[in-house]
């Protein structure tokens, strides 16, 4: 007898297995789709198009803001170069937080809640994010461009996934833009 221990589910003597691909239209199945259809890639390019605009119309109402309350010394940023990427980083992270917390994910387009509730809670995570940043690397980020600019650039963003949502159900009723549905149960 031996004397060897081994590992649950380990085999050291046998190959791992090849990954079988087993074809279900064969069996008579549908056949399974992978990636997004035209017009979902179309909708996600508006949608990020849209997402960016609203994030830029945020910043730039939030610089405005700024300057309108307290005048445009540069001294407050350090340099006009420090406050360009400053909101160049912030853009491009209010892209990439809506993206993480699903506001992109096709499961949710024109369908519930969800969708909104991605883009609330990627708001909330930017101010952290921005909070965080500031404080851990002594940022001298102005809140008030961040008290203007974010409730600005979540409107915005609201508003056109809003009227993205509309032309989406509109297309929907003249029979486009659907997505293919298993109903089971008793008719």
């Amino acid at each position: 007898m031996s004397t060897t221990t081994r590992v649950a589910g380990a085999r050291p003597w046998s190959r791992p297995r090849a990954v079988a691909h087993v074809d279900l239209a064969v069996h008579g199945h549908a056949r399974v789709r992978h990636g997004l259809r035209s017009w979902q890639r179309r909708h996600r390019v508006r949608t990020i198009v849209a997402d960016a605009a609203a994030a830029l119309l945020g910043l730039v109402a939030g610089v405005w803001a700024r300057d309108a309350v307290i005048g445009t010394d540069a001294a407050l940023w350090g340099s006009t170069e420090a406050m360009r990427a400053t909101v160049a980083v912030i853009a491009v992270l209010w892209l990439l937080l809506l993206a993480r917390h699903g506001a992109y994910a096709p499961r949710f387009v024109g369908e519930g809640n969800e969708e909104y509730r991605a883009v609330m809670q990627a708001a909330g995570t930017l101010v952290g994010v921005v909070a965080f940043a500031s404080f851990t690397v002594k940022l001298e980020f102005s809140r008030g461009v961040l008290l203007v600019a974010v409730p600005t650039m979540l409107v915005a963003t609201l508003t056109a996934r809003h009227l993205l949502r509309r032309r989406l159900a509109e297309a929907r009723d003249g029979g486009r833009c659907l997505q293919p549905a298993v109903l089971v149960g008793d008719a």
